[in-house]
């Protein structure tokens, strides 16, 4: 089979990388939200574009713990290093895996989102949405993994 490099993948040691930002990610988290620790040295002055707490506040400057941001973004470059990493080895096939994989997955996800509009309502609504953006990456690396498998044994 023929070698093909899409320049969108990533080397395929980010793999590895990936462990490290979804290792990070999962301590913060659970330091975070479970154990309800705020770092204070993570308490920074942040340009927003908009803010609703007690009161709305556009184009300024305020004060933030950035545990949550960290957090979302560790996660967020984990699981897209994760998913977007080349294999060792990368062929026309594995090509064609991913777009199959990634097509599914955007299925599976529209399905889930249509049954979100109807079923969940206020802010559980709002964790589904910020969830999704998880979830994309995920779906697709299961599924891409599953076709993979199934390739490789065949």
């Amino acid at each position: 089979m023929a070698q093909s490099k899409p320049r969108y993948l990533l080397p395929w040691v980010f793999k590895y990388l990936s462990l490290i930002f979804l290792i990070a990610g999962a301590v913060l988290y659970y330091l975070r939200y479970i154990r309800d620790i705020k770092f204070s040295f993570l308490d920074w002055t942040v340009f927003v574009i908009n803010s609703q707490y007690f009161e709305t506040k556009s184009w300024t400057f305020i004060q933030n713990n950035m545990s949550e941001e960290i957090i979302g973004i560790f996660l967020l470059v984990g699981f897209y290093f994760l998913a977007f990493s080349r294999e060792k080895i990368e062929t026309a096939e594995t090509n064609a895996i991913r777009l199959e994989s990634m097509m599914l997955t955007i299925f599976i996800n529209t399905i889930a989102l249509i049954l979100s509009f109807l079923l969940i309502y206020g802010f559980t609504f709002l964790w589904v949405m910020i969830v999704d953006a998880y979830a994309l990456f995920i779906i697709y690396y299961i599924i891409f993994r599953i076709k993979y498998a199934k390739m490789k044994s065949a």
